[in-house]
C-alpha cells in the first residue's frame, strides 16, 4: 500500500511539522493511558516503529520509567527484541502495511505486545469533493483484525475512536491533514495542487460549514495482540523434534 506523503517529505519542512503534531501527540497519551489500564504488563523493552518526534517515548517513559527504550526501522538488526512494541499513526504513512507489521513481529520476545494506531478508513470523509476520486485506501477495522489474526498473534483487540475536530481557516485543514496522514486528492497523484483545484475544493467546503467552522472527522484505529508463548517441541528417543507441516501458517497478504 503506498502513501502520497512519505515521512521523508514531512521531515523536511519541519516547521510545519512542529506546529502540527498535536494529533499525534493526543494519540500517544491515550494509548499509554490504554496499556496503564493493566498493572500486570511490565515491559522491560519498548521498540517504537515510525517515530517522528519524541512525544511517544516521553509517555512511554512515564508510564515504564525502568523500561529501555529504542527506535525501531526496517533495517534493525536482530537480535534487539522487546516486550512492547509500539507505533503512533504510522500504518498511513507506512509504503507497506505487511512489511510494518512484519517487521514489528519479529522483533517481539514470545508473550511480547504489539500496540499500533492507524488513521481508520472513514476518516477525513467530509473533505472529499462528491465527483472527486476516492480519498484514501486506509485498512478498516475488520481488515486489520483479520490480518493480526491470520500473521499468528492472540489475544487481537482492535478497537475505534471518531475525533472531530473544529477549524476556522481552510489553510490549518491542510496543513493538519498533510502531517496526519490525509489527502485531497489521488493517492499517486503527482505534482502541486493548482489555484481552480484549490477554489473548487474550498466551494465544496464552505457548503458544510456552520457558523463559518469547519468539522472535521477523523477516525482513529487502535490494534492490540500478542505473540504466543514459546512452546518448546517435545524430543523423541533420539532428540529429535518433528513438526507437522499442515500446521504451518502461510502469510496472508493484507487485502
Amino acid at each position: 500500500m503506498s502513501v502520497s506523503i512519505p515521512r521523508a517529505l514531512l521531515h523536511k519542512n519541519p516547521d510545519c511539522l512542529a506546529e502540527h503534531l498535536f494529533l499525534h501527540h493526543e494519540i500517544a497519551e491515550r494509548m499509554l493511558s490504554y496499556l496503564a489500564e493493566n498493572p500486570n504488563f511490565k515491559p522491560t523493552q519498548i521498540l517504537e516503529m515510525g517515530r517522528i518526534d519524541d512525544a511517544l517515548k516521553a509517555c512511554c517513559q512515564a508510564t515504564y520509567p525502568d523500561a529501555a527504550f529504542d527506535v525501531l526501522d526496517y533495517e534493525a538488526q536482530l537480535p534487539l527484541r522487546a516486550d512492547l512494541v509500539i507505533s503512533n499513526l504510522f500504518l498511513q504513512d507506512a509504503p507497506n502495511i505487511e512489511t510494518a507489521i512484519a517487521t514489528m513481529k519479529d522483533h517481539l520476545n514470545p508473550n511480547g505486545k504489539i500496540f499500533m494506531s492507524t488513521v481508520g478508513l472513514e476518516s477525513f470523509a467530509n473533505c472529499i469533493m462528491p465527483d472527486g476520486p476516492e480519498f484514501n485506501d486506509y485498512p478498516d477495522i475488520k481488515r486489520l483484525g483479520d490480518y493480526l489474526h491470520s500473521q499468528g498473534f492472540i489475544d487481537v483487540i482492535v478497537h475505534v475512536e471518531k475525533i472531530t475536530l473544529q477549524y476556522n481557516q481552510l489553510d490549518a485543514i491542510l496543513k493538519d491533514l498533510r502531517v496526519a496522514g490525509g489527502r485531497v486528492a489521488r493517492p499517486l497523484m503527482k505534482g502541486l495542487r493548482t489555484r481552480a483545484w484549490y477554489e473548487s475544493w474550498a466551494k465544496h467546503m464552505d457548503k458544510a460549514k456552520t457558523d463559518d467552522i469547519y468539522d472535521i472527522e477523523i477516525e482513529i484505529l487502535y490494534a492490540h495482540a500478542q505473540m504466543p508463548p514459546l512452546r518448546a517441541a517435545s524430543l523423541n528417543q533420539d532428540n529429535e523434534a518433528h513438526f507437522d507441516i499442515k500446521h504451518l501458517k502461510h502469510r496472508k497478504r493484507f487485502e
